[in-house]
């Protein structure tokens, strides 16, 4: 059986013109509605954004496999690199995605 947490996910820079792919990704990825997914513009085309629901983990992966595969989920969407930051409340668990990350999960080697 499956736990459910509060789950907020922040990322920031994103590609201005990939932010519907980006809420496509989540909404495909995990239970999570379009309106629980915010938006805010930034300079040079980029934006931020910020999406929280209940959920988390499937009964079938660990937090660490969901965490890896929302921010790989934003990234492909995003069509490049961006900080990625994951807090799940009830066990105080917070992950943040480095650009180590980001090719750890797309298996590039670190340059």
């Amino acid at each position: 059986m499956s736990e459910c947490f509060g789950v907020k996910i922040e990322a920031e820079g994103l590609n201005e013109a990939r932010l519907e792919d980006v809420r496509d990704a989540l909404c495909a990825e995990w239970d999570i509605e379009e309106d629980e997914i915010h938006f805010e513009p930034r300079p040079k085309r980029t934006a931020n954004m910020v999406a929280m629901t209940t959920g988390g983990p499937c009964a079938m992966e660990t937090e660490i496999e969901f965490t890896d595969r929302i921010a790989q989920a934003i990234w492909e969407a995003n069509g490049r690199y961006c900080p990625v930051r994951i807090s799940i409340e009830e066990d105080a668990n917070v992950r943040v995605f480095c650009e180590r990350d980001y090719q750890r999960i797309f298996n590039r080697n670190a340059t």
